[in-house]
């Protein structure tokens, strides 16, 4: 039975998530961040070679870690859209000035939080991720035109009144600001229901057990056109780079006007 067991987990799980599992069933979370920079470190030793490179913490990799459809910097623990970002960023020239970014990934809060240039605002609501700030989307505590760049990655869909917090992101970038956002998407039409509150309910629905509506492309670039007509909107696909660990992926650029 023991054995029938095992071979159905190994089936479902990566040996990453399988050995994350038994670290966290058998180690406090106090210690796993007391020690993380010595545990990636090993992993950074584990996983040395020229095939791959991390283009965040700028490790060489002999490969990167599949975890749940996704390619997973062994050292960073970044994802594919992490790093997607990433570039973008830089290659537009887009991390300057004041700087909103919510839930953060512990990858970027770590890389942005030490750039003196900028005038960084990582925000966790729910004080799940590294953060300095705990900023409602709903009600920002900022003065208007206030932030040159809003990064506003996997959260909407999060966001029970997503038009309110649409409107105070508009309210809060600067003129000729911009606005990366990012949400799981579907084909066809938005799909929300109010009624459906329970977490069970909700992972069924919608795919997981926090989110209360899954977006379609057009649908979430639609919503903020309702919000505000007069901005500039624009997708972006980033393009696959093996090397880097990259992957297509979409990206929504909004410029305020």
């Amino acid at each position: 039975m023991v054995v029938r067991y095992l071979k159905w987990f190994r089936k479902r799980c990566s040996m990453y998530e399988i050995l994350k599992r038994i670290l966290k069933t058998l180690t406090p979370n106090t210690i796993i961040k007391k020690y993380a920079t010595q545990l990636r470190r090993v992993n950074k030793l584990l996983y040395f070679g020229n095939k791959h490179r991390c283009n965040i913490c700028e490790s060489r990799l002999r490969r990167f870690i599949i975890h749940k459809n996704n390619l997973l910097c062994p050292v960073c623990g970044s994802l594919s859209r992490t790093r997607n970002l990433h570039k973008y960023l830089l290659s537009n020239n887009l991390m300057k000035d004041k700087v909103l970014h919510f839930s953060p990934p512990e990858s970027l809060f770590n890389t942005y939080n030490g750039i003196n240039s900028i005038d960084y605002f990582p925000t966790d609501y729910l004080n799940e991720f590294q953060s300095k700030y705990q900023f409602n989307i709903t009600d920002i505590p900022k003065d208007d035109n206030f932030f040159e760049v809003i990064i506003c990655y996997h959260v909407l869909e999060h966001i029970e009144e997503d038009r309110n917090a649409m409107k105070e992101l508009y309210r809060v970038l600067s003129d000729n600001g911009t606005l990366l956002i990012q949400t799981p998407f579907k084909k066809g039409d938005i799909y929300e229901d109010s009624s459906i509150t329970s977490k069970e309910e909700r992972l069924r629905a919608f795919g997981q057990s926090d989110h209360v509506r899954i977006y379609s492309l057009n649908g979430l670039i639609n919503r903020f056109k309702e919000v505000n007509p007069a901005s500039s909107i624009k997708h972006h696909i980033t393009q696959e780079d093996p090397h880097y660990g990259l992957t297509k992926d979409n990206i929504i650029v909004i410029e305020k006007t």
